[in-house]
């Protein structure tokens, strides 16, 4: 096969690396350049352990990524396993045995593959979801294998010794050696790796910078001596970390030594500060976490926890995590020192060996969520507060009626709570002030926790009504007018309306000053005179309405009539003349409206002053009076005779004459006595002579006919 030119496979690892995610760890530190530093969401302490599994072996430094979590075990004998677990359960995906001369191996992760190298330099290109064998390679010219690998951009950098020392660099798409470069002398250095520089370190310290291209030497820090070991130097802003019996810090363009500082184990950045654990390099002692200004390399603060830390340093969204010989895992405040959070792994957390190959190079991870942490034999992964916090609707204040309204303000309270991080706010606050009126009213309450969830809960429906409803007081026929009468019994109607909880059914009044009474429908006010009429309503939420006023005058009574007929009176009722009649008419409350008459059953006459009857024969008078509220008196009835003509009498002597003499004449009279209207109440006679004395008289009767 042709080989293809190096720049054309620079463009391929290049093309390889550009889907991989930055919020991975990658490689031991997290990243390229050992910086120990990430910002993964959720990740805020105090955390909660997700799930926990124990290999019964030493356990590598872990690489989290794409869901998974990747370690490396040592066997019980010789060699090492790689697992794949789930990094949602701990569950196993996979695992291959990398055997190998040594405990000891080391792994990176790029692009969907996790690439490892045993302690016999044999590397291995997984793929990370199957665990098949995508390519390996023998690293070829040493023997022993103890430098972490690190991969950037499509490229395996790793380290190897036995033989002086090698660097090398490997195509991570097909297994291919790219370039190899002799070192004093290549133990224990995971290469610090930038687009500029490949940067290892080892014993003295002998300090490199390579060419990541062509692997040619940029510069050497070389003091004179060499000798086995080596430290995983840490590369930020500028400036290359290197650990040795002195811990330097190197210019990393130009190798000049620029600082000092002491660290157990790699160091890790973040911002402006450096965080080192401060102590001897001897195994089996014990250090101080060390805050520093990068930029100045003060001390700004230091943390000693229970006395016995040891462990790799990691922060993780401005918060150092470190772990102690005991087994506490400590979260300490990044700017301030202070201890966050605390938890007890159940078993020693341990010293990060650079020195011995009896088991993997250990360390923490971070990533996607994830804190993972191994102890003597177990692996732990820890996880943040993912889950919002809760909330819990109390009682309003004041309570509602039983129909679920309030008619004041109302207070509802609330709890929140969160299990892990606790609660960081609640927007608005408690209690939630409702001042409106309106059906069925909410609010939302923001609620966030220290870890960054947050909820949103909508309150329970609130009722409220401020307005008392309106009462209209309705009687038929009758206007507002109060010095209006109004007639008695009087027939009443109160309208309740009410525009928002609405009107409890009916409406209360009274009359006077008595008790109140409640209505529903129409009803009934008996009396009479002037009353003092008190009306209200109410509604569903309990408002009552101011009382209203009203004054009745009620009338329940029909005016009184009187008659009374002047003319020449006759006998039997009967009228010798014309006869004048006149109406009186009283009220006692409302007041007259108007009297009536009608004569002989006609029409109907509105009495205005008195009235002559002059019709001869018998009339009848019909007359009545009402009042203002159409009180009506019954009609009464007054018969009036008139008859101005006298009877007609006729009268004949049998006989009509005789001789004057002292001789007695008996003599028959007869006639008749008529009367056309009242009849001939009775008659009589008088004879008188020629001489004017009127002889014996008596009475006569008269026939029906008149005769």
């Amino acid at each position: 096969m042709k080989n293809l030119p190096l720049f054309v496979l620079w463009l391929i690892f290049t093309l390889f690396a550009t889907t991989t995610s930055a919020q991975q760890a990658r490689n031991f530190q997290i990243d390229a350049t050992h910086t120990g530093s990430i910002t993964t969401e959720h990740l805020t302490p105090p955390l909660k352990q997700r799930w926990v599994v124990d290999f019964g072996q030493s356990i590598s430094y872990p690489l989290i990524a794409d869901g998974k979590v990747f370690v490396t075990v040592a066997n019980a004998s010789s060699g090492t396993t790689l697992f794949a677990l789930n990094a949602a359960n701990g569950g196993l995906l996979w695992s291959f045995n990398l055997s190998g001369s040594f405990r000891w191996s080391g792994l990176c992760y790029e692009n969907g593959r996790v690439f490892a190298v045993n302690g016999s330099g044999l590397l291995r290109a997984f793929d990370g979801t199957s665990g098949s064998v995508i390519w390996q390679a023998q690293l070829p010219g040493q023997f022993v294998f103890s430098s972490p690998p690190t991969v950037s951009d499509g490229v395996i950098y790793a380290g190897g010794a036995g033989s002086g020392g090698t660097v090398y660099a490997v195509n991570a798409g097909s297994g291919a050696v790219l370039w190899t470069r002799q070192v004093m002398n290549g133990d224990e250095s995971s290469p610090a790796v930038t687009s500029d520089g490949v940067y290892v370190s080892y014993s003295c310290p002998n300090v490199y910078k390579l060419d990541p291209a062509t692997g040619a030497e940029i510069w050497h820090y070389a003091p004179g001596c060499s000798g086995g070991g080596g430290k995983t130097p840490a590369l930020y802003n500028g400036r290359l970390y290197v650990r040795d019996f002195s811990d330097v810090i190197f210019d990393s363009q130009t190798g000049s030594i620029i600082g000092n500082f002491n660290a157990k184990n790699t160091p890790a950045f973040s911002g402006n500060r450096g965080f080192f654990l401060n102590g001897s390099h001897i195994f089996g002692t014990f250090g101080t976490l060390e805050a520093r200004d990068v930029n100045t390399n003060s001390v700004l603060w230091n943390f000693s926890g229970d006395g016995s830390l040891q462990s790799g340093v990691l922060v993780v969204n401005d918060y150092v995590y470190v772990g102690s010989a005991q087994g506490r895992l400590y979260a300490v405040d990044a700017a301030t020192g202070q201890q966050v959070w605390v938890t007890n792994t159940g078993g020693s957390i341990p010293y990060v060996d650079e020195q011995n190959l009896s088991q993997p190079h250990t360390g923490f991870a971070a990533a996607e969520g994830l804190l993972v942490v191994p102890t003597s034999t177990k692996l732990i992964a820890y996880e943040g507060d993912t889950t919002p916090p809760t909330l819990t609707f109390g009682a309003r204040t004041p309570a509602p009626n039983s129909a679920g309204w309030n008619n004041t303000a109302v207070d509802l309270s609330f709890t929140t709570a969160d299990d892990l991080s606790g609660v960081l706010s609640s927007n608005p606050a408690s209690p939630l002030h409702f001042v409106a009126e309106g059906a069925n009213q909410t609010q939302q309450v923001t609620v966030t926790d220290k870890a960054g969830n947050s909820a949103t809960f909508t309150s329970p429906a609130i009722n409220i009504d401020l307005t008392p409803p309106s009462t209209t007081a309705v009687f038929p026929g009758s206007d507002q007018d109060e010095q209006q009468w109004l007639r008695s019994p009087l027939v009443a109607t109160l309208n309740v309306t009410d525009n928002l909880s609405g009107a409890t059914p009916g409406g209360f009044f009274r009359l006077d000053g008595g008790g109140p009474n409640l209505v529903i429908g129409q009803f009934i006010i008996p009396g009479s005179g002037t009353h003092t009429f008190e009306y209200w309503g109410t509604d569903i939420a309990g408002n009552v309405e101011p009382r209203k006023t009203r004054i009745l005058k009620l009338d329940p009574t029909a005016p009184v009539t009187q008659a009374s007929v002047s003319g020449i009176a006759g006998t039997n009722g009967w009228y010798r003349s014309n006869a004048q009649v006149s109406l009186s008419a009283t009220d006692t409350f409302s007041g007259l409206f108007g009297t009536f008459y009608r004569i002989d059953g006609g029409a109907v006459q509105t009495y205005v002053n008195p009235f002559l009857i002059s019709a001869a024969g018998s009339h009848t008078i019909e007359y009545w009076s009402t009042d203002n509220v159409n009180n009506m008196e019954p009609p009464h009835s007054l018969v009036i005779k008139i008859d101005t003509v006298a009877p007609v009498v006729t009268a004949a002597a049998n006989p009509a004459t005789a001789p004057k003499g002292p001789k007695p004449i008996n003599v028959t009279i007869s006639g008749s006595a008529t009367d056309a209207l009242s009849g001939i109440s009775s008659a009589s006679y008088n004879v008188i002579d020629e001489y004017g004395v009127t002889q014996p008289s008596g009475a006569v009767t008269v026939q029906a006919n008149g005769s």
